[in-house]
């Protein structure tokens, strides 16, 4: 049975075509552009326009939503690469400690657009699991700046001193002393408590002695 005259998605086909390799037809698109196709691709649906119907659509959902689905797009894909496509640099630290994403994005780019609009999505901002050890889903996960998302890593240590936990980056902003002096001081083994201080020189007995400072607000960690 000829399929010409068929219609697959927006093309229909004209004509078949010579081709030494594969069933090729000459399809008209119904915006009027034409082009050879692969048959296969049509009969499997990986073609159904010449371009025109992946562009309406882009170009919809920016006119919608005010932004570029492009760079969500990307993300969504990243997202399930690490933690299903074991080649991935990186999948060790996602797919292979177990990390999934939710069923609810896994199959399903609007779900996850619609929710990331809803949700602080803005161009500059990175996706982040606030439980580092659970899944990415809506009720796991937020937009947040770089600053944020570093300090949220696995590998990041936090330090608790009187009942405040964060990490030694926000403890150096805090108390004006340099990270690298507070990871010094870490090594040399101070205490939790007598990170925040500052040297006064030596005592009489050659040991450094040491003077609470007073931190800065914590309202100045951004």
């Amino acid at each position: 049975m000829s399929l010409e005259g068929h219609r697959f998605g927006r093309w229909v086909l004209i004509e078949r075509v010579n081709h030494p390799k594969y069933k090729m037809w000459h399809c008209k698109c119904d915006c009027g552009n034409e082009k050879d196709v692969n048959e296969n691709n049509l009969k499997r649906g990986k073609s159904i326009s010449c371009g025109c119907h992946r562009k309406e659509k882009l170009h919809k959902l920016k006119s919608v939503h005010n932004c570029e689905p492009r760079k969500l797009y990307n993300v969504w894909l990243a997202m399930r690469r690490r933690c299903y496509l074991e080649t991935t640099r990186g999948y060790e630290h996602y797919g292979g400690r177990g990390i999934e994403v939710s069923e609810v994005w896994r199959h399903d780019f609007e779900a996850f657009r619609d929710w990331s609009l809803s949700n602080g999505y803005k161009e500059g901002l990175s996706i982040d699991r606030i439980d580092n050890d659970g899944n990415y889903s809506p009720e796991n996960c937020r937009w947040v700046d770089r600053k944020t998302q570093n300090n949220n890593k696995r590998n990041v240590r936090k330090i608790e001193i009187k009942g405040a936990t964060k990490t030694l980056a926000e403890w150096a902003q805090i108390s004006g002393i340099k990270h690298n002096t507070l990871t010094s001081r870490l090594a040399y083994g101070w205490t939790n408590e007598e990170l925040l201080t500052e040297t006064e020189g030596k005592g009489t007995n050659g040991t450094t002695t040491k003077r609470k400072i007073k931190s800065k607000p914590a309202s100045k960690v951004g």
